[in-house]
């Protein structure tokens, strides 16, 4: 009989060590919280620290659109859009206290010249190699479209989204889309700016009627739009919008098991 009581009590015990167990092990492992440095301005070789607990980033860079074509004589013309900037992303193991070296691709220019500017390339460095690039986009000229920024490095990686340029009518060209995170950037296809992908920019949109081009509404890395003149007007493209790098990152804390998925 007593040994019918001791089972009795080992069974009932079971589910209370359990639970004790369970406790235990969620107040030793703990979700660490996510955070971010995002960089939207265009600079060149800026440094960024890798704060104390850190020992893996995960790095996105978008490259700048290219600008509108603009024209100052040459009768009628019109202006091709810029191209969208690419896209790249990669995850890097790194030390507290290290540095990061980035550079943010600036806007492709648009001016009155007949080319727009391309846009700058976005990019980020540690311990002197490259975690990942993305290019931007070719500015349009008054015969042809701008081109997405298609060299990256990393993985995943989407090209930026051409301009467009009109054959006909009183219009300039679209800007591309940049590169999403999940997809190649759109196409223009119209004066009208390209739509932007998840995570993406917008194109700029071109001329209706004689006037110059518009800048994405946002960014990053959208294509400027491109004009329309015709003779004794001057006329500018519009301008791309800069690049971006996202740094995503998680904090161990002391003692702390990391789950970030």
């Amino acid at each position: 009989m007593s040994g019918f009581k001791r089972a009795e009590t080992f069974r009932w015990a079971i589910p209370g060590l359990l639970s004790l167990l369970v406790i235990l092990a969620a107040a030793s492992t703990h979700s660490a919280a996510q955070s971010q440095a995002l960089f939207t301005t265009a600079v060149t070789n800026a440094t960024w620290t890798v704060p104390a607990g850190v020992y893996s980033i995960t790095v996105e860079c978008w490259g700048g659109g290219g600008g509108g074509a603009g024209a100052t004589s040459g009768g009628t013309l019109r202006g091709g859009g810029g191209g969208g900037g690419a896209y790249a992303m990669a995850t890097r193991a790194v030390t507290p206290n290290q540095s990061v070296t980035y550079t943010v691709g600036a806007a492709g220019a648009g001016t009155t010249a007949t080319t727009g500017g391309t846009g700058g390339t976005s990019s980020a460095t540690y311990s002197s190699t490259t975690i990942c690039s993305a290019a931007g986009g070719t500015g349009g000229t008054t015969s042809a479209k701008g081109t997405g920024g298609t060299a990256v490095t990393g993985s995943p990686t989407h090209v930026g989204g051409d301009g467009y340029f009109p054959t006909s009518g009183t219009v300039g060209g679209g800007g591309g889309g940049s590169a999403g995170t999940g997809a190649d950037g759109t196409d223009a296809t119209s004066r009208t700016g390209a739509t932007a992908q998840t995570g993406g920019g917008p194109g700029g949109n071109g001329a209706n009627g004689v006037a110059g081009g518009s800048a994405p509404a946002s960014g990053p890395g959208g294509g400027g739009g491109g004009m329309y003149r015709t003779s004794g007007n001057d006329e500018a493209g519009g301008s791309g919008w800069a690049g971006q790098i996202r740094i995503t990152y998680y904090v161990k804390h002391k003692g702390q098991v990391v789950n970030d998925r």
